[in-house]
């Protein structure tokens, strides 16, 4: 007896009629309940509701038959939470060999089974969205293991913009999914997503609630919206339902999902709009060459129109140019046009919404043309194509309007302001192109201007890239101020030091594809998730390469974890097989990485940095860069420590 009186395990003694006998101390601390509480009760107080009437009939079933039964077990304790057991009950005969009690012992196994469920569901859905190929398919993954992994019946994914108040449904699972035309809680959870973004934690509408949603089966649905944030920035909200109660530990679930799922939108969100803003700057790289060719206007014009369709996704463009002597604007250049009636209209400045545009010089856009009426739209020239839309900017060249830009879409389209700043980026470059056939010298003014916003878009993607791991921060703009330093001193080319400048900028844009479970783990990476970590600068050559101007600044990104003896990736490089800037900034990157603290360790000092440079001098690293950049940096190290005059 005294063995059971001081085991941790949970002893209930019931009668054949399931009636408590005896219940131990660890019952009392795991339950709640005192035993004068429970004595002459039945164990079926502690029920929780996870339990069917299916399971307890088997339970009986099976005691009753002389066998004993052993099942994880969810209870309730008297404060209300539930609490996990396994659980073991055993028949006890008496001396005629009948069934005269039972023993129930219970193990409190509920924190190691909510961090396995919560670890299965983490890995369950981190694998389900590495097969995810954009946005739309992972927010499906998402809804659909969040419904299976918290057995919940509905899941619904809202996005908020910015300053709005109401949110947008992005997609629908479950129960909402089968009713979502009559479903009245949809409409109140686009109204609701706001206020949960704002909380920054999970809200509970129990189904107890009067208006709550009620599934087919007529019982209420209790919801939570779980806002997805992560550094900062708002990915949307996550709301699922439930036919019944939702428990705590249900929540702390569906928000460790949460976690996974807002970075992996957020990744997702920050590769395509690198890869967006690469093909957008491939796209102006391209018009700056169409520009400095000089030749035919209209043709030039009518190949930056191509450019501008594919990066605005417009069905048809055209550019229109001010007759200043009859006061009218005239076709120059279009495409996607089927009817021919658009080339030779001469529309007066002032006419319909271009006319607003002009006069105005600001973006107009037109949801629906039906709505402009006949006498404010070129009805006979666009009807054969069927537009729905319209967008026009003005083309503005040293304060003139020169011209308009049109851009037409079938479908109904609201742009959003990072389409329209790029319209007016592109409005911009055609107004350039307009001007180039008398000014030259404007053209190479605005070459230089073009060329530096080439690299403070590049700084900006370095500065995007380190928000994502606070650890790092400035860490790009260091380590790219001494490469181009110690280029110059290793006598690496003055034309090539801008290239060189980039790729340092650039080193870990590959990242951007590595899974953030993997990028963020705190402690040590698998062997398995080493090889996917290896892949970084690979993804770097595919995002690069295909950009002519950045593809001589490819070396760094592709090779700075190539090492001297040939023991680095992703081409196991040897000497001076590697890239001499590569090898610079290898020795500059371990340098910069070594002096900053990390979550896995503090900084070293800089004499235990200099040991392992020298150290690793003919292994890792370059030699003749490691006896050259140790000078300078001792060299630095003593006009930093003599006193000053």
């Amino acid at each position: 007896m005294r063995a059971i009186e001081k085991t941790t395990d949970s002893i209930i003694i019931t009668n054949r009629e399931g009636l408590i006998e005896y219940v131990n101390p660890a019952f009392e601390s795991i339950s709640g309940y005192y035993s004068e509480e429970v004595i002459g009760q039945s164990p079926r107080l502690l029920k929780s509701g996870k339990h069917s009437e299916a399971f307890y009939k088997h339970l009986w079933a099976t005691i009753l038959a002389g066998e004993t039964f052993r099942h994880l077990v969810v209870n309730r304790s008297k404060e209300g939470e539930l609490f996990y057991e396994e659980q073991i009950i055993t028949p006890v005969r008496n001396a005629a060999g009948e069934i005269s009690h039972f023993v129930s012992t219970g193990r409190d196994v509920t924190a190691r089974y909510k961090q396995e469920r919560e670890q299965h569901a983490i890995l369950t859905l981190s694998n389900a969205l590495r097969k995810a190929e954009d946005r739309k398919q992972a927010v499906e993954i998402i809804l659909e293991q969040t419904e299976k992994l918290a057995t919940m019946d509905a899941t619904a994914f809202l996005t908020v913009a910015p300053f709005e108040e109401e949110g947008r449904l992005e997609n629908v699972s479950g129960y909402w999914k089968r009713s979502v035309s009559e479903a009245p809680a949809l409409e109140g959870f686009r109204l609701r997503s706001r206020s949960v973004l704002d909380r920054r934690h999970p809200v509970l509408y129990p189904s107890a609630r009067r208006g709550a949603e009620t599934s087919s089966n007529g019982s209420a649905l209790s919801t939570v919206g779980l806002p997805l944030v992560t550094f900062d920035h708002e990915v949307g909200v996550l709301w699922v339902g439930r036919a019944g109660s939702i428990e705590e530990d249900d929540i702390q679930l569906i928000s460790a999902i949460g976690d996974i799922a807002s970075n992996a939108l957020h990744r997702i969100e920050l590769h395509t709009r690198t890869e967006q803003r690469l093909e957008r700057l491939t796209a102006l790289h391209a018009i700056d060459k169409i520009i400095s060719s000089g030749g035919d206007l209209r043709l030039n014009l009518e190949l930056l129109l191509g450019h501008v369709s594919t990066q605005l996704h417009s069905d048809a463009a055209s550019i229109l140019l001010l007759d200043s002597d009859t006061r009218t604007m005239r076709f120059i250049a279009g495409r996607g046009f089927r009817s021919r009636a658009i080339r030779e209209e001469a529309l007066p400045v002032g006419f319909g919404p271009m006319g607003r545009a002009v006069l105005n010089r600001r973006v107009v856009q037109v949801k629906d043309l039906s709505e402009e009426g006949p006498e404010k739209v070129r009805e006979g020239s666009l009807k054969a194509d069927g537009f729905s839309s319209y967008v026009v900017s003005p083309l503005v060249v040293k304060e003139r309007v020169e011209g308009a830009l049109e851009l037409f879409m079938k479908e109904a389209f609201d742009p959003d302001p990072d389409w329209l700043s790029f319209l007016e980026v592109l409005a911009t470059q055609t107004s350039i192109a307009i001007d180039n056939a008398t000014m030259f010298d404007d053209l190479r003014r605005s070459n230089m201007e073009l060329g530096e916003a080439y690299d403070a878009t590049i700084e900006g993607w370095a500065r995007a890239l380190e928000l994502r791991d606070t650890e790092t921060q400035g860490h790009a703009q260091r380590v790219t101020d001494l490469t181009i330093r110690m280029a110059k001193t290793l006598g690496i080319p003055y034309y090539k030091i801008n290239h060189v400048r980039r790729g340092a900028l650039l080193h870990d844009i590959g990242k951007l594809g590595i899974p953030d479970s993997i990028l963020y783990k705190p402690g040590p990476l698998t062997e398995d998730e080493w090889q996917v970590m290896r892949q970084h600068p690979t993804y770097a050559k595919k995002m690069l390469d295909h950009v002519d101007y950045l593809k001589p600044a490819l070396s760094i990104p592709y090779c700075h974890h190539e090492r001297w003896n040939g023991g680095g990736y992703p081409q196991g490089l040897t000497g001076e097989a590697i890239p001499k800037e590569a090898r610079i900034f290898a020795v500059i990157d371990v340098w910069d990485a070594l002096l900053s603290d990390r979550p896995y360790r503090k900084a070293w000092t800089v004499e235990q940095t200099f040991d392992y440079l020298n150290d690793q001098r003919g292994l890792e690293f370059d030699p003749e860069v490691v006896d050259v950049f140790l000078h300078e940096m001792r060299s630095s190290q003593e006009d930093e420590d003599s006193p000053s005059d």
